[in-house]
């Protein structure tokens, strides 16, 4: 299966799912966490996960924007999740 970035996402709200079948955050923090280290553009990239309530936190550095972009993408593909905020910081090449 061939990577790339999606142009269009599915998102998931508390209301689209009924509570039974929301994964706990814990389930939601490790998808996210092996989906990063198993994607080219982010598996070099150093980062840092939390989940509370279905929103996830992302920290940390990449090395592209690309790859900083991709990381959002990927976290908001998993079910469960409603929101994403990305803090995650590019480095630039010396």
């Amino acid at each position: 299966m061939a990577w790339t970035m999606q142009q269009d996402r599915m998102s998931y709200t508390a209301d689209d799912l009924p509570e039974a079948a929301l994964p706990p955050d814990r389930e939601v923090k490790s998808t996210v966490v092996h989906r990063l280290r198993e994607n080219p553009y982010t598996a070099d990239g150093h980062i840092r996960v939390a989940v509370s309530d279905g929103v996830v936190e992302l920290g940390g550095t990449v090395s592209s924007l690309e790859a900083r972009q991709v990381a959002t993408e990927d976290a908001f593909t998993i079910p469960g999740v409603v929101e994403v905020h990305n803090e995650i910081e590019v480095l630039r090449a010396a």
